[in-house]
């Protein structure tokens, strides 16, 4: 991750570092693995992703610290990842699992990737990700949209999101009556990703029907996604939208 801005835009990982600040711990964040070697500013090391997290990891415990992972470990399937994106990820996440005092699952899917590479489960724990539901129900009408949210900050994010396939389905419902009249509200934060998505609305003519918005606030993102009667979720290999953060960013405290 470029900036630790990004955890403020894009309101990654918000409510596990609200829960921590709940419990009483005061939180640091840092994008910089050397920052580890700052042994008097914190007590525990929370990483998240297992790659280079490990680095910062080992330096921590050389210190005596508490070292602690989680996040998704996509690179685990193996039905998705590369060979060789495979097995570096076995390498990596067997390293971080070594200095771990507890490793954090996110998933059912994760779960199942990585107790087929361990042979003790002892360091594990399962815990799904959380969300405030009660601010999602609603009985508000449905407008005619669809809406979907992407970080644009390049283009292989935006084809991993699956945006440029939501905008050609999107054309090809245009074309039947019942749809019109409906429109495509794409929300997140721009960046170099946003002129191969403005290339496909130009070739398929959606000028007038679909709105970049960039980034909006929690409250009109909730608004959006309570009044849309669709939502575009062609993600290659997720089953949420709205996680952006994939590189290692830990957090100590």
């Amino acid at each position: 991750m470029k900036s630790i801005e990004l955890l403020k835009t894009q309101k990654f990982y918000q409510i596990d570092i609200a829960l921590l600040e709940d419990l009483g711990y005061e939180v640091l964040l840092s994008h910089k693995i050397l920052d580890s070697l700052l042994f008097w500013k914190y007590d525990i090391l929370f990483s998240y992703f297992y790659k280079y997290s490990f680095f910062a990891a080992l330096l921590a415990k050389c210190f005596w610290k508490k070292t602690y992972f989680t996040g998704g470990v996509d690179a685990l399937d193996a039905n998705y990842a590369s060979t060789r994106n495979y097995r570096i990820q076995v390498l990596f996440f067997k390293l971080c699992y070594w200095v771990a005092n507890s490793c954090i699952v996110v998933s059912q899917s994760d779960l199942k990737n990585i107790t087929q590479i361990l042979s003790s489960k002892k360091k594990l724990s399962y815990s799904e990700h959380a969300i405030d539901t009660k601010q999602f129900f609603s009985d508000a009408h449905k407008d005619k949209l669809f809406t979907t949210v992407v970080w644009m900050g390049g283009e292989g994010n935006v084809k991993r999101k699956g945006v440029d396939r939501a905008l050609r389905i999107f054309a090809e419902l245009k074309k039947i009556p019942a749809f019109s009249d409906y429109r495509f509200i794409i929300m997140g934060r721009k960046g170099e990703g946003t002129a191969f998505v403005q290339s496909i609305i130009d070739k398929y003519g959606l000028n007038d029907s679909v709105e970049l918005t960039g980034e909006v606030s929690e409250e009109r993102k909730i608004s959006f996604l309570k009044h849309s009667e669709y939502y575009f979720q062609l993600s290659l290999y997720e089953g949420f939208g709205l996680a952006a953060l994939e590189l290692y960013v830990p957090i100590m405290f």
